[in-house]
């Protein structure tokens, strides 16, 4: 199942560059933050890679995300982004002292 899986995310990471609408680097610090690009008022959906530091998000836009609140993500991981209303509410802050990056493309269905 963890192969399958794996190949899956493989699969979308390589789809993701060569059919993405849209790109967007965001700076994930002690602030919750929100996706940013005039892009993501376009997308249908989107996927973010978190980079170099742990960070907690949120996709519910009634929850704000704190280092202790929040679906936990690692260096390396992604996070999918189903719908509009996801792309709008989603917020993520650090969990460290550093700063984090997230990596997002976005997609029109």
């Amino acid at each position: 199942m963890k192969k399958l899986l794996f190949s899956i995310i493989v699969f979308l990471m390589l789809c993701s560059f060569a059919w993405a609408d849209g790109y967007e680097s965001v700076t994930v610090a002690g602030t919750a933050i929100g996706l940013t690009t005039a892009t993501v008022s376009m997308a249908t959906w989107g996927m973010c890679r978190a980079e170099t530091a742990e960070m907690r998000y949120t996709k519910s836009g009634t929850v704000t995300p704190t280092d202790a609140i929040g679906v936990l993500l690692e260096p390396l991981e992604w996070v999918m982004l189903d719908n509009p209303d996801q792309l709008r509410n989603f917020r993520a802050i650090r969990t460290t002292g550093a700063s984090g990056y997230l990596k997002c493309h976005y997609f029109q269905r």
